[in-house]
Order: structure tokens, then sequence, then C-alpha cells
């Protein structure tokens, strides 16, 4: 996701951050030979190597901590804290996750610890292991669906066949090629798993081959269009003399991002937590100096919309839209087309070579006149 690289010697907006390029030629929507839909064809596929337990990668971790004294009882604490983490819906990963690694480091050394030592531990043991542990509660919501319904879940990727729990639907790794693209694409469901990427590569090439990306959801589905529904508001209230709730309502009624963001603020919390605490009501801005266009790119709601009936948060709503997926074909394609138009339009190769072009001349104006202040750039 997109970062600030001034610490690197980059003037705000000289990067432009993009999900990686998809290629809608090689991801068609075209139907695969009969041979390769015999051999992938299910009603629910996850692609993954992420497959060997998080038992056997907390074993593995312990190499990344081999200069902390008593590695093995933090790292054990780490894994107390991430087993009852994983399993609430209102997670927030880009908070709750370093504050799992500095609360634990900081009860485990009996000091505040240096802030490189936190962030080196916090990537290189606690995300990994949280992503494992996240996967694989969200695959035994699968497995259990799939064992109640008769339905077919196919795990392609490596290590799936020695797994305790999910051996049963192991199924070899598949080439990044036409192999991948017909999983995509013949799948009733594809299952999407990630504690922070929703615009990851393989939902846009499952889009683009004609497949649904369903994805498990959590509070980090909601720091983009924070980002830029924070701007909005605040631009409106800079250059008007409305009220911050009347500037609201407006760009809510006017649709875009501002109305996407609280049906997922809405979504996620039930309706019961109230909007006018969510968006600053003045310049304040808590994303990083990336320019607006650029976050549109990592927001997932525009990708899945409406966010109720195109992600999960619990078993529960994961049961109801790969049943619904199945049995209404109709409403599955409906939603695939408009995810897969919006792929066409902003996320494929075509489309990366013209925002670099475009970036590079708006950062040669932009050279040649008064820097502006960010938020006018919205």
């Amino acid at each position: 996701p997109p970062g600030d690289l001034s610490s690197l010697g980059f003037a705000p907006g000289a990067w432009m951050p993009w999900p990686t390029p998809v290629d809608p030629e090689k991801f068609h929507a075209r139907p695969p030979s009969a041979d390769l839909r015999r051999r992938v064809e299910c009603d629910i596929a996850y692609v993954s190597n992420h497959g060997r337990t998080a038992d056997e990668l907390q074993r593995d971790l312990l190499s990344n901590l081999s200069g902390l004294p008593g590695a093995e009882a933090f790292l054990d604490a780490v894994r107390r804290r991430l087993d009852i983490w994983v399993a609430s819906p209102l997670v927030h990963p880009a908070i709750d996750l370093p504050a799992v690694t500095g609360r634990t480091l900081r009860e485990h050394l009996g000091v505040e610890p240096a802030p490189e030592h936190t962030r080196a531990i916090h990537h290189g043991v606690t995300e990994p292991l949280a992503g494992r542990l996240y996967r694989h509660a969200t695959l035994a919501w699968a497995a259990d669906i799939a064992r109640r319904h008769g339905l077919r879940l196919k795990l392609f990727g490596h290590h799936w066949d020695t797994h305790p729990d999910f051996a049963e639907f192991a199924h070899p790794p598949l080439e990044h090629n036409e192999e991948l693209r017909a999983a995509f694409h013949c799948a009733a469901v594809n299952l999407h798993i990630d504690v922070q990427n929703l615009t990851h590569q393989r939902v846009l090439e499952c889009a683009l081959s004609g497949g649904w990306a369903l994805p498990r959801i959590n509070m980090g589905v909601l720091i983009y269009p924070h980002m830029i529904a924070s701007r909005l508001v605040s631009a409106h209230v800079n250059a008007s003399n409305d009220t911050y709730p009347a500037v609201l309502r407006s760009l809510e009624a006017e649709g875009g991002t501002v109305r996407r963001y609280f049906a997922a603020f809405d979504h996620l919390f039930d309706g019961v937590y109230p909007r006018h605490l969510v968006l600053p009501p003045s310049g304040h801005d808590e994303g990083p100096a990336v320019p607006t266009d650029a976050l549109h790119r990592f927001d997932a709601t525009t990708l899945f919309h409406p966010i109720a009936e195109t992600t999960f948060r619990s078993a529960a709503e994961f049961e109801h839209l790969v049943l619904r997926a199945i049995e209404d074909p109709a409403w599955r394609t409906e939603r695939i087309g408009e995810m897969r138009a919006i792929v066409l339009r902003d996320y494929t190769y075509a489309g990366f070579a013209r925002a670099v072009l475009e970036h590079a001349a708006d950062r040669i104006e932009a050279a040649a006149a008064p820097a502006e202040p960010a938020h006018a750039r919205v």
C-alpha cells in the first residue's frame, strides 16, 4: 500500500503508488478448455501457498528473533494475543498488529524497546503470523460450509496436503498462466483472504478472468476511503460557509467515495456508531503524503460494491454469499461484470502507463508553479 517516501528524499507527491498492474490479454474471460475445466472447476477455490500450519510457521519465525533473550516465550505471548485477535470481526490490522508487537515487547523486556527493533519484529514476526492465523481461521469456515452443504472446496498450492484440517481439499499448485486463469473462471467463488490487501493482484486477475473474488474484510477496508473522504470534506468545509454536517449530507447525497465510505462504515459497525465522529471537520489529513487520485486505486470499496453483497465478515455471511452465488448465477455474473469493468478501467498495464505519463506531466507542470496545499488537489 502507498506510504510516505519523504524519508528517502522524495518530495510529497513525487512518487506514484500503484497496485500491481494486471494483463487483460493473459487473464481474459473466455471459457477454458474442457480438460482444464474438469481439473479446476469447483464451488469454492482458494489459491495460496500458505498451507503450512501456524505452529510450523511460529517455529520458523524464531530465527527472526535470534538476538532477543527469551525469544520463544515472547513469541508464545504474541501468539496468545493473535489467537484472540483473529476471531474478531472488528480487527484493524494497521492499528492492532503494531500494538500487539509493542505491548508484548515492552512487557517482555521490561523497558521501552527501540523503535527500529519494534518495527523489525512487527514486520518479520507479528505480521506473517497474524496473516497465517487469519487465513486458516477463515478457511476453517469454508471447510465447515463445504462439508455441511456437500460443496467442492479446492485449495490450490503447496503444503495443503499435509495440513491436519484441510488435506482433504488439497490440490496441486497452479502455474501463473492459463491454469490459474481457468481456476478463477471456473469456481463459483474465489476466496480472498489477506489481512490488509484487498486490491491484490490475484483479486484483479480473477475479475479479468471472469471469476468472482469474495474477500473477508475487517476495519482496514476503511483506511483509504477514510483518507479520501476526509480530504473531500475538509476541502468543502474550507471552501464554503456550510456547516460540517451539511457538507457530509451533501457529499453523501452525491454518491462516490463518501457514500461508499459510510456504507462500509455502517456495515462494519451494524449502524450503531455515530457517523459525525468519523471524519475530521477541518483541514486535518491523517493520510500519507500521497495524491488523492493514487489513493483511489487502493480503495477496495470501489471494487467491492455494494460492500454487504460482495464481502464477508463472518462465517454466516460467507455461507450466505457462497450459496447465493451458486443458486443465483445471474446475480453472480452481474457482480463479476461490475468488478471486471473497474479493473479494465483502472488497474491494467495500459492504465498504469497512462498514469505514469500523466504523473510525469503533472510533476513537470508543478515544478514550474508555486506548490499548492494538498487539500486543494482533491
